[in-house]
């Protein structure tokens, strides 16, 4: 059964992280999870273990870089329920401006972002990650 709860940091600690994010284990401090707790950050679950955790970190009014971490559980099962309460999930959000970035190399991710209404607006955003990734920068603007 999948439901919604407000995400907690104790969530990523308990879930497999899909291959694309497991490096993220030993660059993600404790205090860094706790940050994201907040009123635009949720878990959805999957029988009472987290499926995807995922947020909108505010940089300000109006603008907010989106953040995800998903289960290694995400499959073709359970896609569909994923990306519909994603979707759910970023209508909502009271924010003109989300921004988000995928690692340059990870295909599924940069399919997920234009799915989801991002269109690319920085093509390289070098050694953006803390471990020196490039990523692409992504943007959904509202009205």
């Amino acid at each position: 059964m999948f439901y919604v709860v407000p995400f907690e940091a104790e969530h990523y600690g308990q879930m497999e992280i899909q291959p694309a994010q497991e490096r993220m284990r030993q660059l993600v401090a404790a205090a860094d999870l706790k940050s994201l707790e907040g009123p635009y950050a949720v878990t959805l679950m999957d029988d009472g273990k987290p499926l995807i955790c995922a947020g909108a970190l505010l940089y300000w009014k109006d603008r907010a870089l989106v953040w995800s971490f998903l289960s290694s559980r995400v499959g073709r099962r359970n896609m569909a329920v994923v990306h519909r309460e994603a979707m759910r999930f970023l209508d909502a959000l009271p924010i003109r401006r989300l921004e988000a970035s995928v690692d340059v190399g990870f295909e599924q991710g940069h399919r997920w972002m234009k799915m989801l209404g991002f269109e690319v607006e920085a093509p390289l955003q070098r050694r953006f990650q803390v471990d020196g990734t490039d990523c692409v920068g992504y943007v959904r603007i509202r009205g």
